[in-house]
């Protein structure tokens, strides 16, 4: 595991921001600013995978090409998910069994009557899925991770910007939201088969995609927040440390939440 860090936000004791995520293990990355030979505002046919797997994702159908939007978040690009129909593609690789993880650096601006998918694997049957839940009788927006069983997070903001992490490992999955938990217990078993970006995610935009084939430890959970949050201009929280104090005291420029010392990047 190799670690790129390039400063401390706060001090010794708070915020460390990384140059990169976690690179070992990575299996496909997206990067809105990795988008070349792509004008501003003009649809995308090939997301590359910036890995250097190969795992390039594509649109050939023109009413279903999502568009490159730039300067768009924190002076970076973004891809925006216009149509229900607008979605990126390869059909059957890459193939992974659990456990896995799936990241988006992402923003949902619309509510509607039917479930967004961030990222999906292709293919039928059990198999991972972290969407936006929005059905008939459903009146909160929820982020959901499923291999085959919901997850289902808190309530949702709408039109802001979120990193998720869907940690998929059976019965002991958890889906994080900007380095804290979110939610955690059974997701199912299902595995990922060949990868879809964007399938019905109307009016919702991507700046960062990532897929691991394996679950990220607290080291790399931080790395990786260090690295999208400062970028990015998200607030989001690294784990710290342990209280002391009888679980009451915390290092300075950290916060006690949920039993641990986190470090914030943000106001």
């Amino acid at each position: 595991m190799s670690f790129i860090i390039k400063s401390y936000r706060f001090g010794a004791a708070a915020f460390v921001e990384s140059e990169t995520p976690p690179l070992t293990g990575m299996v496909e990355w997206h990067r809105a600013d990795d988008i070349t030979g792509v004008d501003p505002d003009a649809v995308i046919t090939t997301w590359v995978d910036s890995s250097g797997n190969g795992f390039d994702v594509t649109q050939a159908v023109g009413s279903a090409k999502p568009v490159l939007r730039t300067n768009f978040i924190n002076g970076r690009a973004a891809v925006h998910f216009a149509d229900s129909s607008d979605s990126l593609a390869r059909a059957t690789t890459p193939a992974l069994s659990q456990p896995y993880t799936y990241v988006a650096l992402s923003r949902l601006d619309t509510a509607s009557g039917f479930d967004k998918h961030i990222i999906q694997s292709g293919g039928a049957g059990n198999r991972g899925f972290l969407y936006h839940e929005f059905n008939a009788g459903i009146t909160d927006e929820r982020v959901v991770m499923w291999a085959g069983t919901d997850l289902e997070g808190a309530v949702e903001v709408l039109a802001t910007w979120q990193i998720y992490e869907g940690s998929f490992n059976g019965a002991s999955s958890v889906l994080y939201q900007n380095g804290l938990i979110d939610a955690s217990g059974d997701a199912n078993t299902g595995g990922h088969a060949g990868t879809v970006l964007g399938s019905a995610f109307a009016n919702g935009y991507m700046a960062e995609v990532m897929i691991y084939d394996h679950l990220l430890d607290e080291a790399e959970r931080n790395q990786l927040i260090g690295y999208l949050a400062p970028r990015y201009n998200i607030e989001a929280y690294q784990r710290h440390s342990e209280p002391t104090g009888g679980g009451i005291i915390c290092p300075p420029h950290t916060e006690l939440i949920s039993g641990w010392c986190l470090a914030r990047y943000g106001s």
